[in-house]
């Protein structure tokens, strides 16, 4: 580069430029290799905090339906207890006497009168603590 060409750049106000076409080339490609390196090092922090941000997604994801999870099992354990304190305190008045059939019914197996049972023994004169549920014999006191 000459002394000549940087008076006429300087002279001119910068209208003249003082490098060679060889100087001018090298200098707009290593800025585009700049802007380039530049750009490709945004996309790569770009892409990485979407990496980060859809994992984060996904964990936030995760803890919704464990925390759901765990709210269902809680709700269906107080469920299980208010059914049993319900159960607890609505358990069945037992009738002192059950109610006796006419006299003439024979002795058998007969609809159980307290509806605790499907069937009850009639011996004849009183109700027997023997009794079924669809054929399978038990006890149970009148």
């Amino acid at each position: 580069m000459g002394i000549t060409r940087k008076i006429t750049s300087v002279s001119t106000m910068g209208i003249v430029d003082y490098r060679s076409d060889k100087e001018r080339i090298a200098k707009y490609t290593k800025q585009t290799k700049k802007q380039l390196k530049k750009q490709n090092k945004m996309l790569a922090q770009q892409h990485a905090q979407n990496q980060l941000a859809q994992q984060a997604a996904v964990n936030q994801q995760a803890v919704i339906a464990q925390s759901a999870a765990i709210q269902r099992h809680q709700q269906v354990k107080l469920q299980a207890a208010q059914l049993a304190v319900t159960a607890h305190q609505t358990q069945p008045q037992i009738a002192a006497q059950p109610a006796l059939p006419p006299p003439t019914m024979p002795a058998g197996w007969h609809p159980d009168p307290t509806a605790r049972h499907r069937h009850r023994y009639w011996d004849g004169t009183r109700w027997t603590n023997q009794v079924a549920d669809n054929g399978i014999p038990g006890t149970d006191p009148v």
